[in-house]
């Protein structure tokens, strides 16, 4: 797991690199405790053999607004923000987890949304 710098355009040249150089990124959007149930369920369901698989905490979404615009597929709101969202290896937004989704039951938490999303 990775978490962006909280300077802007440091969060921004990095999150380009990262979508340049891994295949799958699950990239949490914000802080919190949210976004930190979900980075540790999507960083748990990581092959740790799999380096072209990584989850990337982007504390200050603003900062790589950009470079997500310019990605295909999917829109994550980037203003309120969404949740969370992930691209594949054609580095598309393959899926959003939006900011009006909440955990599942106690016990499950995040656990099926984040394997649905790592799974699209």
């Amino acid at each position: 797991m990775e978490t962006l710098s909280n300077v802007p355009a440091e969060a921004l040249s990095r999150f380009r690199e990262l979508v340049a150089s891994h295949d799958e990124l699950f990239v949490v959007l914000g802080v919190g405790p949210d976004a930190d149930a979900i980075s540790e369920e999507a960083d748990e369901q990581t092959d740790p053999d799999d380096d072209f698989q990584l989850v990337v905490v982007a504390p200050n979404p603003a900062a790589i607004k950009s470079a997500v615009k310019k990605l295909p597929g999917l829109t994550p709101d980037m203003d309120t923000p969404d949740r969370a969202f992930v691209t594949s290896l054609a580095h598309t937004i393959t899926d959003v987890i939006k900011a009006s989704e909440h955990p599942g039951p106690s016990g499950i938490g995040w656990t099926l949304r984040v394997t649905a999303a790592w799974n699209k």
